[in-house]
């Protein structure tokens, strides 16, 4: 899959005493390289396509047919929603797809099943997946698919949560959980299958106490597709729903901030404001 850069604001919230970190919020711009860039430099590499057409998701009902086929659960899995498609062209073309799927309540046992008449079970009750497949179509040889995803299955069966002020989840019992989206791969309402429940999760997500009340991070990652002689903007700052997430205007005076990457890929450093003031 095509690799992507960028740059992102964050608050956290560091505890030396208790040796905890918190991240509190977060705003984040990427960009896969300018394909110009990248196939000069790589001709046969991966480009992430802009966007996302109707076919691309009947392949990805392709390829999640074949995950059913090849799973142990009882119940097949949808497709839930694609997030990149890269294409490839090496003798011939090759489609790369990353997906979300979720669990519906079509059991392997009925006979002709039709995936698209299923229903995705309730958050609840669901495990949803995150899938990495690819296609390669050669004129002469057909068509060869494989397709691998790591499942994820709901942690917390006992209760609901709703978001509170502040971004802070709190739970309530005896209430309905109505989640419209698939969550991020460290929500704490879904826990990788086969994880040890005390090892999942994210750094970012703890309880304090016994009041259940754990505080997730809230933000943005907006992808750009960037031209040859264009600049990464910075992070958009989105609002709370009662208080605006509010980023310092000038720069930390620590030597620390902003951290160095760990190698220099100049391939993308150009498209980096700080990088461009530097060089005029």
């Amino acid at each position: 899959m095509s690799q992507v850069f960028g740059q992102c604001k964050a608050i956290l919230n560091i505890n030396k005493l208790r040796k905890t970190q918190k991240l509190l919020r977060y705003n984040c711009t990427m960009s896969p390289v300018p394909s110009a860039e990248l196939h000069r430099l790589c001709p046969d590499c991966p480009a992430m396509a802009k966007q996302i057409f109707p076919e691309d998701i009947a392949l990805a009902d392709q390829l999640v047919e074949i995950y059913n086929k090849e799973n142990n659960y009882i119940r097949f899995f949808k497709t839930y929603h694609v997030e990149r498609e890269s294409l490839q062209w090496v003798f011939a073309l090759s489609v790369y797809l990353q997906f979300s799927i979720k669990e519906t309540n079509c059991s392997k046992n009925q006979d002709n099943v039709d995936i698209s008449n299923c229903d995705f079970l309730p958050d609840k009750d669901a495990k949803v997946g995150f899938c990495n497949g690819n296609t390669f179509r050669h004129p002469e040889n057909g068509e060869k698919s494989s397709v691998s995803c790591e499942l994820y299955k709901p942690r917390d069966r006992g209760g609901a949560y709703h978001e509170g002020d502040g971004g802070c989840v709190h739970k309530k019992e005896n209430t309905q959980i109505g989640h419209p989206d698939v969550p991020a791969q460290n929500d704490e309402h879904y826990e990788k299958e086969g994880a040890d429940a005390e090892t999942f999760g994210s750094s970012s997500e703890e309880q304090i106490g016994k009041n259940h009340h754990n505080c997730r991070p809230k933000g943005s990652v907006e992808m750009i597709f960037l031209e040859e002689k264009e600049i990464l903007p910075e992070p958009i700052i989105v609002p709370d729903k009662r208080h605006p997430t509010e980023f310092p205007d000038s720069n930390s005076p620590l030597e620390t901030c902003p951290g160095k990457p760990n190698r220099d890929i100049e391939m993308i450093e150009k498209y980096f404001p700080e990088e461009k003031e530097r060089k005029h």
